[in-house]
């Protein structure tokens, strides 16, 4: 799966233009400024950090690999709901899943079931999680993505960077066998069932399943805790302008009913 084509430039022109007439120029400066660095007509900025590459570096943003799970109002929402979510996943493992394939580097079985993307609930997916997506589109500043990952015994996702700095990511511990670990710039951290692991995916990340069994996080992206509401408010608007991805989820549903999970 592919993921989608972004919008052209002049569509995000004419919302920045609109939003401006809205909120005033002074609110849209930040994310004017990165428009014209990511469309070269300004140098682009480099982090400090080494290990921070994004294609997109948006100034004034936080710069930490690690955030503390009191850092989003929304962590302590979720892991309260985590043994709902957990059963739920694990209902719908036949039916729910497929493959994921967005050109990540990874080796071994990588499966994922779609809860939100681009900044839509997918609704294909909602008979089967009614409770997990009524949850997840409740939390505040949500961002884009939210899908389970489940990563089988053996896989290991390479080293890779977010696109940008603008999101913060949730990783929420559903089933967690022992051998798993994650390694953020260069930090490595273990997972726990119930709670989250929050980090900043622009900075390089890495995930290995050394274990014997499936490990299943939930993961979800917030907007940086460092951007105004009215600057996501735009962002919103850009990611909505995405093209439909609803036959790309599609494409990868596992055809018949089978046990992909260890």
């Amino acid at each position: 799966m592919q993921p989608a084509a972004p919008p052209p430039a002049h569509r995000i022109r004419e919302s920045l233009l609109a939003a401006r007439a809205r909120h005033g120029a002074s609110a849209l400066a930040r994310l004017e400024d990165a428009f014209l660095r990511a469309t070269g007509s300004r140098p682009p900025l480099v982090p400090s950090h080494p290990l921070q590459r994004p294609n997109l570096f948006f100034p004034g943003l936080d710069e930490r690999p690690w955030l503390e799970r009191g850092d989003l109002e929304a962590i302590a929402m979720l892991e309260a709901e985590w043994m709902t979510i957990r059963d739920e996943v694990f209902d719908a493992r036949v039916g729910g899943f497929q493959r994921f394939n967005d050109g990540t580097p990874h080796e071994g079985d990588w499966n994922a079931l779609y809860v939100r993307y681009g900044a839509k609930p997918v609704e294909v997916n909602r008979s089967l999680i009614p409770r997990t997506m009524e949850i997840v589109n409740a939390l505040p500043r949500i961002g884009v993505m939210a899908m389970v990952s489940a990563l089988n015994a053996g896989g290991h996702i390479a080293p890779h960077c977010g696109v940008h700095n603008l999101r913060i990511t949730a990783h929420l511990g559903l089933e967690i066998p022992e051998g798993c670990s994650f390694r953020v710039a260069d930090e490595i951290r273990q997972w726990r069932e119930g709670e989250c692991l929050v980090f900043d995916d622009s900075f390089e990340h890495e995930v290995w399943n050394r274990g014997t069994g499936t490990r299943y996080v939930l993961l979800v992206d917030f907007w940086h805790p460092h951007l105004t509401d009215v600057e996501i408010e735009v962002l919103d608007e850009v990611e909505g302008m995405m093209a439909s991805v609803r036959s790309r989820l599609q494409e990868g549903k596992y055809g018949e009913p089978v046990q992909w999970w260890a």
